[in-house]
């Protein structure tokens, strides 16, 4: 069982906007884009809006890979 089920959030859903914010250079990328995640907890709808999602990115043979990334958490509301 995943850590957020033990505290009873589940059906985790992101989705994402246009990027606010992209450097690139050579093999390396940086971006910033708007997010939403709608999740159930303890069978409440809640939707986040309002975040940030922040990635750096690197570029391989195979193509682009996340080599780190954070969230900026944004408001919650239930539904």
């Amino acid at each position: 069982m995943m850590e957020s089920q033990l505290h009873g959030a589940t059906d985790y859903f992101v989705t994402i906007g246009d990027p606010l914010h992209i450097n690139a250079t050579n093999d390396r990328a940086y971006i910033v884009v708007p997010a939403t995640m709608r999740f159930n907890f303890n069978g409440t709808k809640v939707v986040q809006s309002g975040a940030l999602f922040t990635v750096g990115l690197r570029k391989t043979v195979d193509g682009w890979r996340i080599v780190s990334w954070a969230w900026t958490k944004g408001a919650n509301k239930s539904q």
